[in-house]
């Protein structure tokens, strides 16, 4: 995939704004989840341990590459602290629903036939 150059399409500063909004979604999502492993009693090593599972998570997810890191994810050691802690918020059988049946690699066109 190429990114696309707003500059080109749209008024001077939409890439600056659209950077912003990016940056301003993730720190809402990480303050959400920083607040609901809080609530479930999650705090040093096993706290950060899954706040930066978290985020690769997310990242993969954005970036279309889930399929090829499922496997790294589910095999971390803080990946069932992640599932358990997530659970009741319905992040975690959702999370666990896209790592045992990722999407296909966003970044290569396949047809199947």
């Amino acid at each position: 995939t190429m990114p696309v150059s707003f500059e080109q399409y749209g008024p001077q500063g939409l890439d600056e704004a659209m950077a912003e909004a990016d940056k301003k979604e993730a720190e809402n999502m990480k303050d959400i989840f920083a607040d609901t492993l809080k609530k479930e009693g999650l705090s040093g090593a096993r706290y950060d341990g899954v706040m930066d599972l978290i985020s690769r998570f997310f990242q993969c997810y954005s970036d279309g590459l889930l399929s090829v890191q499922a496997g790294s994810i589910r095999n971390d050691p803080y990946y069932s602290d992640m599932i358990i802690s997530l659970w009741e918020y319905n992040y975690g059988p959702w999370m666990e629903q896209v790592l045992e049946h990722p999407p296909m690699n966003g970044n290569e066109l396949q047809i199947e036939w």
